[in-house]
């Protein structure tokens, strides 16, 4: 029996493309006098490791923007760099209403996601409901962990209070079902809405 549903954030509840984030970093970094472009951004931010540091929460924003600006010789407000890093959002409105329905028939839910500081901050702004369907929100930045690490998945076992073959997970990355399989959770891999829909009430009838 499942007393427990966790969902991932990204591409599970609201897709997103940290390509346009790129993309948009550089018109803004751009706008203030950098020479710089999308690919660029890309390199600085995530094949060196610091936009995976933001997410364990390593480093705060202050620190990200600071980071940024130095190392692209530009100053940009800060504010206009978080929406810039943060818009690339758009709701997946079919998982979002079987989370509200759970939500609604009395059952404990969780987002359990790899996502930082300015973008959970931004979704709390742009989709101001959708963290109240949740009465738990593990997330990496607050953790110290990613995804699949073990570390993030034992928090999410605390938070949900209650064992781990009792708990149910949605994510979209093969590496992180498989980890949360090896410590009991019931996960499964997201593909399509109508497939998660029919997952949730086959554990239901149990």
């Amino acid at each position: 029996m499942i007393y427990f549903w966790y969902f991932d954030l990204g591409n599970v509840l609201l897709l997103f493309d940290h390509h346009r984030a790129c993309r948009q970093l550089a018109q803004v970094f751009h706008q203030a006098g950098a020479a710089t472009d999308a690919e660029a951004i890309w390199q600085l931010l995530f094949a060196s490791g610091l936009e995976r540091q933001y997410e364990m929460g390593q480093i705060s924003t202050a620190e990200l923007y600071e980071r940024l600006c130095s190392s692209l010789n530009a100053r940009p407000p800060l504010e206009q760099l978080l929406e810039a890093a943060s818009d690339i959002f758009q709701p997946n409105h079919s998982v979002i209403a079987l989370a509200r329905r759970l939500h609604q028939q009395g059952h404990r839910t969780g987002v359990l996601s790899n996502t930082n500081d300015a973008h959970w901050r931004w979704v709390q702004r742009r989709f101001p409901h959708l963290p109240g369907y949740f009465q738990r929100h593990v997330l990496s930045f607050r953790a110290g962990a990613l995804k699949p690490q073990e570390a993030i998945f034992h928090l999410a076992i605390r938070q949900a209070e209650v064992p781990a073959e009792e708990i149910f997970f949605v994510d979209d990355t093969p590496a992180n079902v498989a980890a949360a399989r090896a410590l009991g959770i019931d996960a499964v891999l997201y593909q399509s809405a109508e497939a998660l829909a029919e997952e949730l009430r086959r554990r239901m009838e149990v």
